[in-house]
């Protein structure tokens, strides 16, 4: 593996289908970059495959499935240990342009109040802006930016118009294309292992914060994020978000520091009232679905409960990496 103090992240699972094409995308990088492959125990051969075809990629072959967030944990973990800086994580089906991962780097250098900078998400053809990243923006309740704007209406189309803007600040993006720095990851953690898929995001974007960084998006950076065919129908979309909404506001009700016990009152209402919303608006199955997964949450969180750190306003997963107890 090359020398470098920027590594790139890829948590895999049954990838075969894009992984050629985003790992091929991280070698042609402009900015040299280490690159890491944290396999979630695949059963479509794709931890071999990357074994046999890019020899230069360091591997963490899982023989188990750790879910998005702990398999991400053994990858940050690893590039701390090699040296890095900072670490970029990307999902699977996403690849990023010659100069993506440089223009992120060098924006961090000049800008080290934001802990995470994410490039724009465009679709996998680059036609239109990614439609889950396209929502972050339009949610977006405290980025007032005339780049934003011009990008939230969709007039962006030649992105060299903003390729020299700055990180434009803003409340969330999800993690398909972060650039994390090792000042963020020393002082916020790593990513909370009882989220298994989806929510983890959610709940370290709130962590960087109270560790005082900003969460921002660079408009001169993009990748583009091809998506598991499931994942393009708005249902399916929807279904995945509440269930993420449903883990951050039961566990910010028993766990974050950063909730007053009003705040946690209202979390464990929240909570509830996503299933009850799925039976008053009659959609076959809904209430079923939220039921297990409920349990299935309850069961997690008596099986893992042990990783939590025995002080709660700790949150702090990797400690041993990174430099502060």
């Amino acid at each position: 593996m090359m020398q470098s103090n920027l590594f790139a992240v890829v948590v895999t699972f049954n990838g075969m289908e894009w992984i050629s094409k985003c790992l091929d995308s991280l070698l042609g990088s402009e900015k040299e970059i280490g690159i890491i492959v944290v396999d979630n125990a695949s059963t479509d051969g794709t931890a071999e495959w990357i074994r046999q075809n890019y020899p230069q990629i360091y591997l963490i072959d899982s023989k188990e499935n750790r879910g998005f967030a702990r398999a991400n944990n053994l990858g940050i973990a690893r590039a701390l240990i090699l040296g890095a800086e900072a670490v970029f994580l990307l999902n699977q089906d996403a690849f990023t342009e010659p100069e993506t991962v440089g223009r992120l780097s060098d924006a961090m250098a000049k800008h080290p109040q934001f802990g995470i900078l994410s490039p724009l998400h465009l679709n996998g053809d680059g036609t239109a802006l990614d439609f889950g990243f396209e929502n972050y923006l339009k949610s977006d309740s405290t980025a007032s930016n005339n780049s934003l704007e011009r990008i939230r209406k969709g007039a962006v189309i030649n992105l060299e118009a903003v390729s020299s803007d700055p990180p434009i600040s803003i409340d969330f993006v999800n993690a398909a294309a972060w650039l994390v720095s090792k000042a963020c990851l020393r002082d916020a953690g790593g990513f909370c292992p009882l989220f298994f898929m989806y929510g983890e995001d959610l709940e370290y974007v709130r962590r960087a914060n109270m560790a005082g960084y900003k969460i921002g998006v660079l408009p001169g950076a993009v990748i583009h994020h091809a998506r598991e065919k499931k994942e393009i129908r708005s249902d399916t979309f929807s279904m995945k978000s509440e269930m993420a909404a449903f883990e951050r506001a039961f566990l910010n009700t028993s766990l974050h520091p950063a909730l007053s016990s009003s705040e946690r009152f209202l979390a464990l209402l929240l909570s509830f009232g996503h299933g009850f919303r799925r039976v008053v608006s009659q959609q076959p199955g809904s209430f079923f679905r939220f039921y297990i997964h409920k349990v299935r949450l309850w069961r997690k969180l008596k099986s893992e409960i042990e990783l939590l750190p025995s002080n709660r306003t700790a949150f702090r997963f990797i400690p041993d990496l990174t430099g502060k107890s």
